[in-house]
């Protein structure tokens, strides 16, 4: 657990201790005290997009996927994915954001079609620049309860270890309702099924 009392600012390494649920609250929440009108996404299908941006018509500005990922590299399959989102609904501007870091090809076709990248290290410079007191809130709403374990992406519920032969975070929901989802375990990140 991380003791916010003394903290000031936002670190990689507070980055890499979310789960990714977590890690999609922050942005949204940055995104909403930098002065934009964001919104996540419910649970289940999000058909690729975490946080949508509104105006003040309620029209879509922009379009957000977020990665909590501390050992994959964001690949240009993901980056073609949201842009084929931006194509289908008709929006100008995708964002791309992670914990991790980008391929050069990724970065090459984000460039190529104007989708915006950031990295954890940039995300966590970015963050940084809010007003003290915004910043601190934004600090101690991320660290609050439990940020690490991860959710399920289908109900919503915090997952459980199975420690089986090939350790997985199974949904807390299993055998309750028809939700099966589980994440194996690879390295320091979860890969989902």
């Amino acid at each position: 657990m991380i003791d916010t009392t003394y903290i000031t600012e936002f670190s990689e390494r507070m980055l890499h201790a979310l789960e990714w649920k977590r890690f999609e609250i922050l942005c949204c929440e940055f995104i909403n005290m930098a002065g934009y009108k964001a919104k996540e996404t419910s649970y289940g299908a999000d058909g690729g997009i975490d946080i949508v941006v509104k105006d003040s018509k309620d029209s879509v500005q922009a379009i957000i996927q977020c990665k909590a990922w501390n050992t994959y590299t964001v690949g240009i399959k993901h980056i073609r994915e949201l842009y084929g989102i931006m194509m289908k609904e008709n929006v100008k501007t995708g964002v791309f954001i992670t914990t991790s870091k980008y391929t050069k090809e990724a970065q090459e076709f984000a460039e190529e079609t104007k989708i915006q990248l950031v990295n954890g290290a940039k995300f966590v410079e970015v963050v940084n620049r809010l007003p003290k007191d915004k910043l601190k809130r934004l600090i101690d709403m991320t660290f609050e309860g439990d940020y690490s374990t991860p959710t399920c992406p289908k109900c919503g519920v915090k997952m459980v270890l199975r420690n089986t032969e090939k350790p997985f975070w199974g949904c807390a929901n299993f055998g309750r309702t028809r939700c099966q989802h589980k994440f194996f375990i690879k390295r320091a990140d979860v890969v989902e099924e």
